[in-house]
């Protein structure tokens, strides 16, 4: 298995785990405003921090479960690295400043997103290129693309409270720390919960 074949194999999972978690999402409110886009743009960025956290944490886990306790250290070190790369976001797939929040939007950014992750995917597998046997597992293991939907449906609805003006807590610690940012509030303590290893 080549990591040709494991990114492939995780950004369609991913894409299609988004799919299926937004046919299933209430549609935005029609809001209009630098606010609205605002929160919205905020969304679509934790979001695609949270996509490549939960991959990159199953790629480690298994790292360490296939070749041993320090192997995972190679993908958080080569995760380390991307982060301190910026992203571009002059692509055509990310023009989305200015959209107002919708069902459909999101679908389209997600797809996008999915597919620009593959670059970094394929950085944070290159040290771990050798484990073929490892690869073939992942790519069948969609685990990481279910956590990713189940937090997409979470920070929509955390959007949506957003922008209702609500202030609801919501569930899910990412986007509790999320929704505490955006509504300007200080942080209150470390947020450790919501990049786990996948197990």
């Amino acid at each position: 298995m080549t990591i040709d074949a494991y990114v492939s194999a995780t950004v369609r999972s991913f894409a299609a785990a988004g799919e299926r978690a937004i046919a299933e999402l209430a549609e935005a409110p029609a809001v209009d405003g630098p606010r609205a886009r605002w929160l919205f743009d905020r969304y679509l960025e934790t979001l695609d921090g949270f996509a490549l956290g939960i991959a990159a944490a199953s790629l480690a886990h298994a790292a360490r479960v296939w070749l041993g306790a320090d192997a995972d250290r190679t993908v958080i070190d080569a995760l380390g690295s991307r982060a301190r790369r910026p992203r571009a976001r002059t692509a055509d797939p990310f023009a989305f400043a200015e959209a107002q929040p919708s069902r459909a939007v999101l679908s389209a950014r997600v797809h996008a997103g999915a597919h620009h992750m593959g670059a970094d995917l394929r950085a944070l597998a290159a040290p771990v290129a050798e484990a073929k046997v490892m690869l073939a597992h992942l790519c069948s293991d969609s685990l990481a693309a279910e956590r990713f939907a189940r937090e997409l449906a979470r920070g929509w609805s955390a959007l949506l409270d957003a922008l209702a003006g609500h202030a609801r807590e919501p569930e899910s610690p990412l986007w509790r720390e999320w929704a505490r940012r955006v509504r300007g509030e200080a942080r209150p303590g470390v947020v450790r919960e919501h990049i786990a290893i996948i197990a």
